[in-house]
């Protein structure tokens, strides 16, 4: 059957971090045609997390307020407070994470912190005003077919402001700096509002903005929106959709992953739930020089077979 592909940041994250565990996670349902990032998994590709809780209860908290916001409905500081500590209580339930109560106390007083800090940033300042006559907001999960890919880059926000569409991505916990690889990924939003009806399909009607938490604060950038970084845009996500076709052939032929690639940093390790079942689970380096023999005395065998039959 043919796989089904699809490109988001959480798929092409993982697939660059650790190919195995791409493959564990990602190849079973793609070949039995489950679609999207939404879709149940072979498996999870990381153990759960007190702050993986937080982040998935402040990103469905927020988009809560968005629902009111856009009917004309406001929220007092005691009810963001209740709407978000339920959420996080839900989270933590559906994880089977545990914790002291002191430390969800601290935990949940740092997200009404951060929600609120949110509403006050510059990005968002003309939605906040009710400047942007035109806008709306949208889940991770809406996809758009784009050039035989399901594209699951939809911004958070889109609101129309002196004569462009501002498409906004909230990162709700981020790293110190942005590599181009993931500035790129952001132009992505500006490929998916193009395959929207309504939307317009020329690059300079929009402007794309990041609204990301680091350390405390969130930090705002600006990104250029030009026809090149939209090809280079493009281009990534071709060469990360050959890797996933690549990574499910070698699936398809060799169930142990004798050949598929190991994680590319040991932390990424850390974290892994397949780390007890995986030959990497316990020395990342060793798994990969075995790795490299077995490579390499597979291609002289090759070679030798070749040279006697030809």
């Amino acid at each position: 059957m043919k796989p089904i592909l699809h490109w988001s940041q959480t798929n092409a994250r993982l697939l660059n971090a650790c190919p195995r565990a791409w493959v564990n996670t990602y190849a079973a349902n793609l070949m039995t045609g489950s679609r999207g990032p939404g879709a149940p998994r072979s498996g999870t590709q990381r153990r759960p997390q007190i702050d993986d809780a937080v982040v998935s209860a402040l990103r469905s908290t927020w988009t809560d307020r968005m629902e009111d916001l856009f009917v004309g409905t406001e929220w007092s500081s005691p009810f963001r407070e209740h709407r978000l500590k339920r959420r996080f209580t839900d989270a933590m339930d559906a994880s089977g994470l545990k914790a002291p109560e002191t430390n969800l106390t601290l935990h949940l007083k740092r997200g009404v912190n951060q929600l609120e800090a949110l509403e006050r940033t510059v990005g968002l300042r003309p939605l906040m005003r009710g400047s942007g006559s035109r806008w709306a907001y949208f889940e991770r999960l809406d996809g758009v077919h784009v050039d035989g890919v399901t594209l699951y880059t939809a911004p958070d926000l889109a609101f129309y402001h002196q004569h462009k569409w501002t498409l906004i991505r909230l990162q709700f916990r981020s790293s110190a700096h942005q590599t181009l690889a993931q500035q790129l990924e952001h132009l992505l939003m500006v490929k998916w509002a193009m395959a929207q009806p309504g939307f317009p399909n020329e690059a300079n009607a929009y402007r794309v903005k990041v609204i990301r938490w680091h350390r405390h604060r969130w930090i705002e950038h600006h990104l250029d929106v030009s026809e090149t970084l939209l090809e280079q845009a493009d281009a990534l996500v071709q060469h990360d959709v050959q890797e996933m076709k690549w990574l499910l052939r070698c699936w398809n032929s060799d169930a142990d992953l004798t050949a598929v690639p190991y994680a590319r940093d040991v932390k990424t390790c850390e974290s892994c739930a397949y780390r007890k079942r995986c030959p990497a689970g316990q020395n990342l380096a060793q798994a990969k020089a075995m790795q490299e023999r077995f490579v390499l005395n597979l291609h002289q065998r090759e070679e030798t077979k070749s040279l006697r039959t030809s």
